[in-house]
């Protein structure tokens, strides 16, 4: 369950060697409502790679492409940056999130990671 105390966790951790100047924690508004937000790390796990820790669009506003506008915006910048690629994980059996990202170029790895209580699967895209 995501609460203050969490997310006020998460917007520090970072993985090893790396520092919160390379991590971005942002919200996305209409209006005063926060109807999206992202957790992105640059530089990681490589020099030309932006690592996606999460990504969650309200669910009033899914399905009418601000997911996708959001992103495309996002992967532009990170491009114009020097980057080249971006990773993510989902959690398997999230057909959802799994529809998203491969909506927006993603493609499995074949990458997998054991996390407590589900199995994340890896998914990257040229920027």
């Amino acid at each position: 369950m995501i609460t203050r105390p969490v997310i006020r966790h998460d917007m520090t951790v970072v993985p090893p060697h790396k520092t919160t100047d390379d991590k971005y924690y942002v919200g996305f508004f209409d209006g005063d409502k926060l109807i999206a937000m992202l957790d992105l790390i640059v530089k990681y796990p490589d020099e030309i790679t932006a690592w996606v820790g999460l990504f969650m669009v309200d669910s009033q506003y899914q399905g009418k492409g601000i997911g996708t506008e959001i992103f495309n915006d996002i992967m532009s910048a990170l491009k114009k940056s020097g980057l080249k690629q971006i990773e993510l994980a989902y959690a398997k059996g999230n057909k959802q999130s799994k529809h998203f990202w491969v909506k927006n170029g993603f493609f499995e790895t074949g990458n997998e990671a054991q996390e407590p209580g589900y199995t994340a699967i890896v998914m990257g895209r040229l920027l």
